[in-house]
């Protein structure tokens, strides 16, 4: 670190410089909330099926008046995936479903900033802790946020606030701070399990590096097993998780896979390849990271716990992202959702070495890697907001509390989310239909889930690769939406024998049931559930 005397002039200068990458931190977030604003759909993955069912949830407070209300059931195990469907479910009673979305996500860039910010404070970083939270500012994007993981996503933001708030107070923490940890974790594993576990064992880790680098070890363990077990409760749910889900498949990635994906900086590269040169930009920014934060620590010659936890919490990620399975159970890319955490631990370690000329280097940079990842990531949403807008502009054709399958027939591109993969949920949410294909209603892990058993195709029956069996299911579905349908596929010739074909545009096409092969209201499958169907006069 640069030293030396510091007189009036020079501090002037720092507070200066302070109010400067301060006010260029609150603008990069301010452009990142902005950009979220204008477009009309933020093109995610799973994002249409969370909205769709976080509108359902709503719904399922009210006595059920509809045939298509008594077709749900609130699942009130104490299990994740709560978080962003409490939230929306609740804004959606002021506002509109895709304004309460995009409220949610602006709360969570500007946690996600507050977030690193404050880790960057606790680590030593001082003054400088704006530069890195606007270097850290394009990981809260990327592969995971446009796969649509948005309970993950606001998981490791109450997470990061969780461990910089006790990493700050660490030296004199009492029982205000455990109850706002406590609290803080809990709440993160109501959004997903992941940050949870990880924030639980980064408070115990913190607590055994004080124990190692402690001049009197007995008072520092004293201290150290009264913060330990005032912060169990922060176990208790993951261990009633565990409890409840023992996953039976797994699936790992080759070292060499996971080496790859690492070096090309995957993690911001989700909208398609020509997104390749900014996982490189996030490779060269988090290695010169690891670089400066080297040579600080060695011309330091001295490890400083508050400091070096963070580089111990990353290098803590890779070893996860290495050994982890990427699948487990019903949870998938586990290591994918590990990449930002890397950049992000790895860069609020090297903050703490910045000095007066190395910082005048480091915020342009920070916020030049901002900025590129914005326009990036601008560009590639109002090029994808139109292709949607041009989607959903069938939905008048389709009658409201119908039935319906979705089937995306696109190809994966690769380095892209599959971003119609389930837009099927923009006609279910507005027309209030029945989705077979939303792959979250039969999941227990989610809070709504199909309550009545009966015949019905199920998301497994519309993936694409799975021909999709029309005829057998005909009894049951009002509508069939395709997506990217092949031309002369053989899902569309059976769809053409017993539906008609109402729209035909954009690439989507919606086929709706002929009135000879349905009576309205009566299923002809004897296991059938009653599923209310559009009425014979309109088709």
């Amino acid at each position: 670190m640069e030293g030396g005397v510091i007189g009036p002039r020079t501090q002037n200068r720092d507070r200066r410089f302070a109010r400067a990458a301060f006010i260029v931190f609150i603008a990069l977030v301010a452009l990142r909330v902005a950009a979220l604003w204008a477009v009309r759909y933020i093109p995610t993955q799973d994002g249409p099926s969370h909205l769709a069912n976080a509108v359902r949830l709503r719904e399922m407070w009210r006595p059920p008046d509809t045939p298509v209300d008594k077709l749900y059931r609130l699942n009130l195990r104490p299990n994740p995936n709560w978080g962003y469907y409490s939230l929306v479910a609740s804004l959606s009673f002021i506002v509109q479903p895709l304004v309460a979305e995009k409220i949610f996500l602006s709360l969570y860039v500007c946690g996600f900033a507050a977030a690193a910010y404050s880790l960057a404070r606790a680590a030593g970083a001082g003054e400088h802790a704006p530069i890195a939270a606007s270097a850290a500012l394009p990981f809260a994007f990327g592969f995971v946020f446009h796969m649509g993981f948005f309970n993950y996503a606001g998981g490791t933001v109450l997470m990061l606030l969780a461990v910089g708030y006790f990493w700050k107070r660490r030296d004199g923490f009492k029982w205000k701070g455990v109850v706002a940890v406590d609290l803080l974790l809990i709440a993160a594993y109501f959004f997903h399990l992941m940050p949870a576990l990880f924030g639980a064992g980064a408070v115990y880790l913190l607590n055994g590096l004080r124990v190692l680098t402690a001049a009197d070890r007995r008072a520092a363990m004293k201290r150290a097993g009264w913060t330990w077990a005032a912060t169990a409760p922060a176990w208790g749910f993951p261990a009633y998780f565990f409890a409840v889900n023992t996953p039976a498949y797994y699936r790992r990635v080759s070292f060499v896979e996971q080496l790859q994906a690492l070096a090309r900086g995957d993690v911001l590269v989700s909208l398609g390849s020509g997104q390749a040169w900014l996982g490189y930009v996030a490779v060269v920014v988090t290695a010169a990271a690891v670089v400066w934060g080297i040579i600080g620590f060695v011309r330091g010659r001295r490890f400083e716990p508050g400091r070096e936890a963070a580089v111990v919490f990353g290098a803590l990620c890779v070893v996860m992202y290495f050994a982890l399975p990427d699948t487990a159970g019903s949870g998938s890319m586990v290591t994918m959702r590990l990449r930002p955490w890397i950049s992000v631990f790895t860069i609020v370690w090297a903050a703490a070495f910045l000095g007066r000329r190395s910082r005048f280097v480091a915020l342009p940079v920070a916020a030049a890697f901002a900025l590129a990842a914005l326009g990036s990531d601008f560009v590639a949403h109002r090029g994808y907001d139109r292709d949607l807008r041009a989607f959903n502009r069938g939905w008048c054709t389709v009658e409201p509390r119908a039935t319906m399958v979705y089937i995306d027939y696109s190809p994966e591109v690769d380095r892209s989310v599959r971003v119609f993969c389930h837009a099927g949920g923009y006609y279910a949410l507005a027309r209030d239909l029945v989705d077979f294909s939303n792959y979250e209603v039969d999941n227990s892990e989610f809070p709504v889930n199909f309550g009545a058993a009966g015949f019905r195709p199920t998301a497994a029956d519309c993936d694409y690769g799975t021909p999709y069996d029309v005829a057998y299911y005909q009894d049951v579905v009002d509508y069939i939406l395709m997506w990217k349908a092949p031309s002369g596929y053989p899902d569309v010739a059976n769809a053409k024998k017993t539906y008609r074909l109402i729209y035909d545009a954009y690439g989507l096409k919606i086929f709706r049931i002929k009135g000879s092969y349905r009576t309205p209201g009566r299923p002809h499958h004897p296991n059938a559930v009653l599923y209310p169907t559009a009425s014979a006069a309109s088709r």
